[in-house]
């Protein structure tokens, strides 16, 4: 028996769509590339994703595909090892999102400040959010979206002086951030979490913030390129996607707006194990290890921040996942646990040495 995919939990970009498959066994495979069905070593969606697909029963010999592809609303048939395949469009229910988003401008309301504040809100467990902020913590107020106040050659003997490889930060500070086909450079700058590895009841690893845990090997995320950026929790970065390179990672970019959000967006991935609460329903992710990142980690995503904000020429309008999202269906819950003072006191020490 075999089931429709009504909704998916998260979209990549690269003129590719999510096909997934659920055998009657309860098997999933899951794979970016049309016509094709990986098994679970190769999966190129998150565990937790998979886990809030609404399924719905479609046929006997019938299976959903879609994704970005799909948001064309046109519809055909393949074979996958002789299984028929439908193309369908996806089903997302918007509702209100906690900040307006308006399609023509390709911005949020408000100043960058109010933006920030509205877009920094604090994310609770379940995808709870807790409301826009009265102030953004020192010194964002002073930064978001002004000018930069070094040069390149001043940044570049900073991570000299700290042995850190410039094309770890989302690529050559030389070139420019990614722009939309209408010339509208990035401007915002997305925090999520990887919700992964998934521990399911396992309690998490004592080791989680050293180099010796397998979640910290950077190879295995840059393979995935479901954003720009990857952050390790022993203070690490890789670069999937060069900043240059317009990319597509929330429902808001793929669902709402359509390909005239692709380059606005720059995404930044901070490696986050999760595991199941008891108190929640089966196989929930909701839990996230305290604290929620670690020093290294949101030290080296405030160079990260630096940096694409230096490729752009003022400060970005960082945001979280969570909150871009709100108002969807089966909308992320990223990033848990984060602590907004501590990293904007990072890059505001980080502004303090390279002023």
């Amino acid at each position: 028996m075999l089931y429709e995919l009504r909704s998916v939990g998260h979209f990549t970009d690269n003129n590719r769509i999510e096909t997934a498959f659920i055998s009657e066994g309860g098997g999933i495979s899951v794979g970016r590339k049309q016509r094709v069905l990986l098994n679970e070593e190769n999966i190129n969606v998150r565990r937790r994703q998979l886990r809030r697909l609404r399924l719905s029963l479609l046929s006997r010999s019938g299976v959903a595909l879609y994704g970005e592809a799909a948001t064309k609303r046109r519809f055909s048939l393949a074979t996958i090892s002789g299984l028929f395949v439908l193309m369908l469009p996806p089903a997302f229910a918007v509702g209100q999102t906690a900040c307006r988003f308006n399609a023509k401008l390709l911005e949020f309301e408000g100043s960058p400040v109010d933006q920030a504040k509205c877009l920094l809100q604090p994310v609770l467990k379940g995808a709870r959010l807790g409301g826009r902020l009265q102030d953004l913590p020192t010194p964002l107020a002073a930064l978001v979206g002004q000018p930069l106040s070094f040069t390149k050659g001043r940044f570049r003997r900073l991570l000299k002086a700290r042995d850190v490889v410039e094309g770890d930060l989302g690529g050559s500070v030389d070139q420019n951030v990614s722009e939309t086909e209408e010339g509208k450079q990035a401007q915002y700058f997305v925090i999520h979490d990887t919700s992964s590895p998934y521990l399911d009841s396992v309690e998490f690893p004592s080791n989680i913030n050293q180099d010796t845990w397998d979640g910290n090997r950077l190879a295995r995320w840059a393979q995935l390129k479901n954003a720009h950026v990857y952050v390790n929790r022993v203070g690490g970065s890789v670069t999937a996607e060069n900043f240059s390179t317009p990319w597509r990672a929330t429902k808001l970019e793929v669902v709402q707006v359509g390909k005239r959000a692709r380059g606005r967006f720059l995404h930044v991935e901070s490696v986050q194990p999760r595991r199941s609460d008891p108190l929640g329903p089966p196989t929930n992710d909701l839990l996230a290890p305290l604290p929620g990142f670690s020093d290294a980690q949101l030290q080296r995503l405030a160079l990260v921040y630096v940096a694409a904000s230096l490729r752009e020429g003022h400060w970005l309008i960082p945001a979280f996942h969570a909150v871009i999202d709100s108002g969807f269906k089966d909308g992320h819950d990223d990033p848990q646990e984060f602590d907004l003072q501590k990293w904007a006191l990072f890059v505001g020490k980080l502004n303090d040495e390279l002023r």
